[in-house]
């Protein structure tokens, strides 16, 4: 899976993250997090003006 945290217009307590191109919030993200408890999670923030590793 690959995201983008963006602005989130309608509510400022947390970003908009966009995972595989749908729009998810941040306490949404939490709750699909719960689906995968006890697995190890790695998040690398790069800068969005540099291309995707492929």
């Amino acid at each position: 899976m690959k995201g983008v945290l963006s602005y989130h217009e309608t509510d400022s307590e947390g970003p908009l993250v966009i995972i595989d191109g749908k729009p998810f919030t941040w306490n949404e993200v939490g709750h699909l997090l719960q689906a995968i408890e006890g697995f190890q999670v790695k998040i690398e923030m790069k800068d969005i003006t540099n291309a995707w590793d492929e």
